[in-house]
């Protein structure tokens, strides 16, 4: 369950809101606000939202009139021009100066909410990144065949067994497979990656016990729109972030790649990609539901 806040000793500034945006840089809106200092934190709370020992008191406010523009940052500064108020100690290790006014201003950027995206527990944000690229397998080249003319093809009868073509009239002839490539030839297969962070913000209490027992593991069904088996969990970067007087939370950059054939594939001679599996019968990489990653 969650709470409201309310606050009424604030203002929003007359320069606001302002928008921010391009092709280059993601976009994000700011707001600013005049409040009364002793006010900050509910103002806060009230627009960040606030969790409390793995529990949601009070439910963020996204952006007035686009629910998938949240608030990610902040910054508080005193009311321009204004003078601390008078301190009740000398004691500067355990005050610091007040003051009557404070300005707050809010930054606020887009939540991933499109096609793809997993679900998450309300309160929490997500954000996604990803770097195209490639390699190449290696294999022997006793693996492959080159092409050979099909019998009774139309062309120069002088043509060598291991032509890709046959002229004379200029007429290409229809092709086989049929001859072994030499051993010492090294092949190159391309096979497509991706990698992929999935970035969980302001997570209370991440389940840690599920995120290494999923290391090293293969979607079992489509996650990140990548197929079943053919996105591989590596494992995850974990930050700790602070609410001002609460508990602690937690941004964990998950870590996948993606690649064009199933992981717990190999290019076998002769049959072209298959499954390996271990001696016991089982798979290279286990399969797990990858969205589990996500939840409490």
């Amino acid at each position: 369950m969650s709470y409201s806040i309310v606050v009424s000793n604030f203002e929003e500034l007359g320069d606001s809101p302002r928008y921010h945006g391009g092709y280059k840089n993601s976009s994000f809106a700011t707001r600013k606000f005049k409040c009364g200092w002793g006010d900050l934190g509910a103002l806060t709370y009230a627009i960040m939202g606030m969790w409390s020992n793995g529990r949601l008191i009070i439910a963020p406010s996204p952006f007035p009139g686009n629910s998938n523009l949240i608030a990610t940052e902040f910054d508080v500064e005193p009311w321009p021009g204004t003078a601390p108020l008078p301190l009740s100690s000398s004691n500067l290790l355990n005050f610091t100066n007040s003051y009557q006014y404070a300005q707050l201003t809010v930054k606020y950027t887009m939540d991933w909410v499109s096609s793809g995206a997993p679900s998450k527990p309300t309160g929490t944000t997500l954000d996604f990144s990803s770097e195209v690229s490639g390699e190449m397998l290696l294999i022997p080249g006793s693996y492959l065949y080159w092409r050979a003319p099909e019998p009774g093809a139309t062309g120069s009868s002088g043509a060598s067994s291991g032509s890709h073509s046959v002229g004379g009239s200029g007429t290409t002839a229809s092709l086989r497979a049929g001859i072994r490539a030499e051993a010492d030839i090294n092949a190159g297969i391309p096979i497509g990656n991706e990698d992929f962070e999935l970035t969980w913000g302001r997570v209370p209490t991440p389940n840690w016990t599920r995120i290494n027992t999923m290391k090293d593991t293969v979607n079992i069904n489509t996650f990140l729109n990548i197929p079943a088996g053919c996105l591989l969990f590596k494992g995850a970067k974990r930050h700790r972030v602070f609410q001002i007087g609460q508990t602690e939370l937690w941004t964990i950059g998950l870590q996948f790649k993606a690649r064009s054939v199933e992981w717990n594939k190999q290019y076998r001679q002769g049959h072209g990609w298959q499954y390996i599996y271990n001696a016991d019968g089982s798979k290279i990489f286990g399969s797990q539901d990858h969205s589990q990653l996500v939840q409490f």
